[in-house]
């Protein structure tokens, strides 16, 4: 491991490699120790016990949420397609970023944090394109919803089928420009 890493750090990596690989319950305390190139009680002195770590790695979770809206106060251009490519890009980028926690909380079936996937976040953006006559009336909350699901869909069967072809189609910029312009399509009013 890492000599620059924190002790704490080092804990908590330890622990999402192996709670990604075989789970939180099948994890050992000492496993994590071992893992992290640790005493068993370095860990026990640092977290108390396993459940701590748990709720500090759910703790780190960051959310695309504040980049979205800040987008969508400050650069959206109220063009459909380019808003939906740029918010695209940005939950995919966080869903990277967070990789490992999230394989780790699906592996668990643990609920992803509100904070994490709010599909209501997109609901004004959709009622103000109606508003403006630009998409048709369709329910924002359930555009919002799909959107957001189509993504994290394809996130969870890229990493489940990462070695296979699906995975590099998922991968591609023609899947994520395809999510894109089914829902400018299917939305558009056309003029």
């Amino acid at each position: 491991m890492d000599k620059k890493l924190s002790t704490k750090e080092k804990i908590i990596n330890a622990s999402l490699e192996l709670f990604s690989e075989k789970g939180y319950k099948a994890t050992a305390i000492k496993e994590i120790a071992e893992k992290a190139e640790l005493k068993e009680l370095t860990v026990y002195r640092h977290f108390g016990k396993k459940i701590k770590i748990l709720e500090q790695i759910n703790n780190m979770v960051t959310t695309p949420l504040p980049l979205i809206v800040n987008y969508l106060e400050n650069e959206a251009v109220y063009n459909l397609e380019e808003d939906l490519s740029k918010i695209l890009t940005i939950i995919e980028r966080e869903l990277n970023k967070n990789k490992q926690i999230i394989k780790f909380i699906l592996r668990e079936k643990i609920s992803l944090p509100d904070k994490y996937m709010n599909g209501k976040i997109l609901v004004k953006y959709f009622d103000t394109m109606k508003e403006k006559g630009k998409i048709k009336s369709f329910e924002s909350d359930s555009i919002s919803l799909l959107f957001f699901s189509s993504i994290l869909t394809s996130f969870i069967l890229k990493e489940r089928f990462k070695d296979e072809q699906i995975a590099s189609l998922i991968s591609s910029d023609t899947y994520k420009k395809t999510i894109v312009r089914l829902f400018t399509e299917a939305l558009l009013i056309k003029q």
